[in-house]
C-alpha cells in the first residue's frame, strides 16, 4: 500500500516530525536558502518549511525492513 502511494506522486513521512525534520524547517527559511526577494507571501514560506520537512524526512522502507527482520532473527 505505501508503494502505490509513492507510486501516485505523494511521500510517506512519519506523523510526529523527528528531530531532522524540526532542524530542516527551523533551516528553510535561512538567509544562505531563502531567494533575494525582500518580501515573500506567508503561503511561500509555510511550503518551503514543508518541503523542507518532507525532503529531510527518513524512508518508511528502511523501517519496514528493520521490522521484516526482526521475527526471523528471534526465531
Amino acid at each position: 500500500m505505501l508503494e502505490q502511494i509513492e507510486t501516485s506522486g505523494l511521500r510517506v513521512v512519519p506523523v510526529k516530525p523527528t528531530s531532522q525534520m524540526q532542524q530542516a524547517i527551523k533551516q528553510a527559511l535561512d538567509e544562505g536558502k531563502r531567494m533575494s526577494i525582500a518580501w515573500v507571501k506567508q503561503r511561500t514560506k509555510q511550503r518551503w518549511r514543508y518541503q523542507a520537512a518532507i525532503d529531510a524526512a527518513p524512508s518508511w522502507r528502511r523501517g519496514y525492513e528493520l521490522d521484516r527482520k526482526a521475527p526471523h532473527e528471534e526465531a
